[in-house]
């Protein structure tokens, strides 16, 4: 494999793990209660972390807000 090929394998291997993370953050409810600490947490806590994965999914180009995300489950 030369340079460019390889580079080029890099580049999609990189764009799939990339999918498979906005996948995954859009659809898998455990991965968000992952994110948390294990236990019990306050509404302050679920409350930033709405509107973190909110944030993120905006940045990913999603126009969703944390009212959605509830509204979702």
């Amino acid at each position: 494999m030369n340079i460019q090929e390889e580079l080029a394998y890099e580049r999609n291997l990189e764009a799939r793990k990339d999918a498979e993370y906005e996948h995954k953050m859009r659809t898998d409810w455990e991965f968000a209660l992952e994110q948390l600490d294990q236990g019990q947490c306050s509404i302050e806590t679920a409350a930033k972390t709405l509107k973190l994965v909110s944030k993120k999914l905006n940045d990913l180009g999603w126009a969703i807000n944390p009212q959605e995300l509830l509204d979702i489950y």
